[in-house]
């Protein structure tokens, strides 16, 4: 298990919504090891060998997390997996790694994903169409783990009220 005082989170969601962007705010203004899985973050050597396989839902997670927990004393994982890897997420929460999804307006998030021009349209539109096949299934995971981050108009939750709603029961801010 991880070492005492040392925590890990995940953040994971609606593709547009703001996740690598509070990240990084984690990593300037709170110290946080910011681990971006869209930017070769799971290929570093000490997390690559104990990256567990998305499709083994079976999969033993625990040197992954332990492995995540030791690159800081907090550490923000940046992942925005594809549907099929929700049973190792759920491994890794279950872990001690706690899971947060962002969401919001569906419409000013795709507005904002397509503006960034980093991925094309058809991958978001896959994997907007995957997470809308499993909606009910990741609603009763993350529950009461949601941050609606982006709002109709576009504008995005401010990073210290995301920080005080993700953080209020993890850590002392």
């Amino acid at each position: 298990m991880a070492a005492t005082g040392r925590q890990a989170i995940v953040i994971s969601g609606v593709p547009g919504t703001g996740k690598s962007t509070f990240a990084g705010w984690l990593q300037r203004e709170r110290g946080f090891t910011h681990v971006d899985a869209d930017h070769g973050g799971l290929n570093r050597p000490e997390l690559r060998k104990w990256l567990p396989d998305c499709q083994a839902p079976s999969a033993d997670v625990e040197p992954f997390c332990d492995a995540l927990r030791a690159l800081g004393e907090r550490v923000v994982l940046d992942w925005g997996f594809p549907v099929v890897c929700l049973p190792v997420i759920r491994a890794i929460h279950a872990a001690g790694v706690t899971a947060w999804w962002f969401d919001g307006d569906r419409a000013a998030a795709r507005k904002a994903f397509i503006e960034r021009r980093t991925a094309s349209v058809n991958d978001l539109d896959r994997q907007m169409a995957a997470i809308a096949r499993h909606e009910a299934e990741l609603a009763i995971f993350y529950e009461d783990r949601l941050i609606y981050a982006v709002a109709e108009d576009g504008t995005f939750a401010p990073p210290l009220v995301v920080f005080q709603t993700i953080f209020k029961t993890e850590c002392e801010v």
